[in-house]
């Protein structure tokens, strides 16, 4: 059986002939199942574990990037569970970076099933899918005991990828299954028009943040802590239903 996660903000008179048309698609296709709409007045977490303790294998989540992320960060403990995506709303770059089209069509990718098993990344005690970044040149980075990386430059810009979902062609996509994480050191250059210059990318499993003063890490686009950060692949791993094979 399917379990379907609407997120809160799906409550919206703008998504509801989205979301009819999403459920009459589902159940054309035989796999349409219970749904759970998310409030403020609900726990994530409370929803979705006792759905887990229930059963529930399949877990399909209705909303953007900070849905996923969220959702995740409850269920990577579970390898057993199969998740989905139906991305509505924005952001939705982990969706795209694995091949899901918005909306009603991914529902085709649902119904095809092709289930990767992929590596997650953790930022102290947060999971992550996508990326952890950074926006400041007044931090060092130490890869291990006796290395340490201090960017040059004024716009810093620092991305740890998992799972690329940047459109930048300088650098390679991330492997998202082979336990590596990418590392991309950029400075920016212009406002309107930004140019990419100084470009560093360099991969590693693991990477501590430190900086003099506090500064804000990005976790999958969404939220965020503060440094020092400690940045892993983590052991644990997740299964999730793709549009296409990642590599």
């Amino acid at each position: 059986m399917y379990y379907y996660i609407y997120d809160s903000y799906l409550s919206e008179k703008k998504y509801q002939k989205e979301l009819a048309k999403l459920e009459i698609r589902l159940t054309d296709l035989g796999i349409n199942g219970k749904i759970i709409r998310l409030s403020l007045l609900k726990s994530l977490k409370d929803m979705v574990l006792d759905e887990i303790r229930r059963g529930a294998k399949n877990i399909i989540i209705v909303g953007n990037d900070n849905t996923v992320n969220k959702v995740i960060n409850f269920v990577a403990q579970f390898n057993d569970i199969v998740l989905g995506i139906i991305p509505i709303g924005r952001p939705n770059n982990i969706a795209k970076s694995l091949a899901i089209p918005v909306g009603e069509a991914a529902c085709d990718v649902l119904s095809a099933r092709r289930v990767k098993k992929i590596d997650l990344g953790r930022v102290n005690e947060q999971y992550f899918i996508s990326n952890v970044s950074i926006k400041s040149p007044d931090v060092v980075l130490k890869p291990d005991n006796n290395l340490q990386i201090k960017p040059q430059g004024k716009n810093i810009n620092i991305n740890i990828f998992n799972l690329n979902t940047k459109d930048n062609n300088s650098i390679p996509l991330s492997n998202p299954q082979d336990g590596i994480l990418e590392t991309l050191i950029e400075e920016i250059d212009g406002v309107w028009r930004k140019k990419h210059k100084n470009i560093s990318f360099f991969p590693l499993s693991k990477l501590q943040i430190i900086s003099k003063q506090p500064q804000s890490v990005l976790i999958d686009g969404q939220s965020s802590l503060n440094t020092p950060v400690n940045i892993n692949v983590a052991k644990e791993k997740i299964k999730i239903i793709t549009g296409k094979d990642l590599f």
